[in-house]
């Protein structure tokens, strides 16, 4: 399965995002969330990274969007 090849910070954003299929998450929630796992302060640039190697690692299995400004959502 892809999904064991994912971080524990990936799976939990992917977790995230598929609890609310079809609804924008916001940047921030996703962002606060990762704080929350880490203890470090995360950059909008680590983020947009972690959604890059996810969509990489899922080859189409989810279709994560990114909505400019406010965040990302899946949709299938």
């Amino acid at each position: 399965m892809i999904i064991n090849n994912f971080t524990s910070l990936e799976y939990k954003l992917l977790d995230i995002l598929i609890n609310n299929k079809n609804h924008i998450v916001t940047k921030d929630f996703l962002l606060e969330c990762i704080y929350n796992i880490t203890g470090n302060y995360v950059y909008d640039n680590t983020l947009r990274v972690y959604i890059k190697r996810m969509r990489y690692k899922l080859n189409g299995l989810y279709d994560i969007k990114t909505v400019r400004g406010l965040g990302y959502y899946i949709s299938q």
